[in-house]
């Protein structure tokens, strides 16, 4: 299974944690849900050119927050939990839409015109997805 994370080695943010935000991501979008095999450790730190060492790692921290579990022979699969960060993560970002929402309207953006700005970055959001 291809997991398709991207590190950067020299963000400056240690790539175990790029890592962790990486699956993390994932989950909140649906991408990985409970049950989903993750690759193994082996293969994966080749796939990433990484040290297999700092995917332990990563794993094991994901593993403390209940978001994956390990079993021997059974591979690295998403918890059940990791549902429930999926909905947190979703309704974050509607609070923050909220935010966004509420200022502008502050600001003095009138309802039509910020219908017209988000329907135009709809648009261009969901352009990027059409083959």
């Amino acid at each position: 299974m291809k997991l398709l994370l991207n590190v950067n080695a020299s963000s400056g943010v240690p790539i175990y944690i790029q890592i962790i935000e990486g699956i993390r991501k994932k989950i909140e979008l649906g991408q990985l849900s409970a049950g989903d095999s993750l690759p193994p450790v082996r293969s994966l730190a080749q796939e990433l050119r990484i040290a297999p060492a700092t995917l332990v790692r990563a794993y094991a921290e994901l593993q403390r927050e209940g978001l994956i579990e390990s079993r021997a022979g059974a591979g690295t699969t998403i918890t059940a939990r990791a549902v429930g960060v999926r909905e947190s993560g979703l309704e974050t970002r509607l609070k923050e839409l909220t935010t966004i929402v509420t200022f502008a309207r502050d600001a003095g953006v009138s309802r039509t015109e910020l219908e017209r700005i988000l329907a135009n970055h709809l648009n261009s959001v969901y352009a990027k997805e059409e083959p």
